[in-house]
């Protein structure tokens, strides 16, 4: 019955007032994700790491893997999961967690590239922080004790169903073509989502700047026949 809905690792410690801007941010739109100021957890103390990292912002790459990085822009491209708020009717409308996916990972970009693309976006709180417990494998207390026996390959159904004519690009064309999105991708067209280059252009600034959209591509060209050198997936052919 609330009107927003937020999902939050149980190994984290908020601090004290940490909800009100991420409120204060889903009640200016409803088609948004907020993340906050992921800290760093004190397991001694449960408490927040004095002196210690302040995060939020992702990116993916063409395999869809998300990696960290800062800039000063307040919006981010992909969420890390785990930590973030959106509205209830957002939620319900985009369809929530991909029924197809098992297991951690994945999830996260979905349901980021859910909403930059059908008409939201995805904002950092800058007073909202939350710190959180990373898995060290120098540190037992941090370690996974369950393990999923069926974990689906979920960021392959990332790119089925989110890279469009960019899906050759993944795993350098080793994307299972037996996979079925078919239920998602009709409610993507409910929703009249962009197609993934919108996401692309929006983020053309970090994309270009780190080396995943080059300025110039070409092409090797063998002498004599006069054929050009193509590639799929791991082959090489003429």
């Amino acid at each position: 019955k609330g009107t927003n809905i937020g999902f939050y690792d149980c190994h984290v410690a908020p601090a004290v007032d940490w909800f009100k801007e991420t409120i204060d941010l889903l009640a200016v739109k409803e088609r948004r994700l907020v993340v906050p100021m992921i800290a760093d957890l004190d397991l001694d103390t449960w408490d927040e790491k004095v002196h210690g990292a302040l995060t939020a912002k992702c990116y993916i790459n063409f395999n869809a893997d998300f990696w960290w990085y800062e800039d000063e822009s307040d919006f981010i491209p992909v969420i890390s999961g785990g930590l973030v708020a959106t509205t209830q009717k957002w939620w319900k409308d985009s369809g929530g967690f991909d029924p197809g996916m098992r297991g951690w990972g994945g999830e996260n970009t979905d349901q980021s590239l859910r909403a930059w693309l059908c008409g939201g976006d995805v904002v950092r709180a800058r007073t909202s922080r939350v710190a959180h417990m990373w898995r060290i494998d120098s540190d037992k207390r941090t370690l996974s004790h369950f393990h999923l026996k069926h974990q689906t390959d979920n960021l392959a159904r990332v790119a089925a169903l989110w890279f469009g004519e960019f899906k050759d690009k993944f795993r350098d064309g080793g994307l299972n073509p037996s996979i079925n999105v078919s239920s998602a991708a009709q409610r993507i067209k409910e929703l009249q989502c962009k197609p993934f280059v919108y996401f692309l252009h929006r983020f053309r600034k970090l994309y270009r700047k780190g080396g995943v959209l080059p300025d110039n591509v070409f092409k090797l060209r063998l002498k004599g026949s006069g054929k050009c050198i193509s590639r799929s997936g791991s082959s090489l052919r003429l």
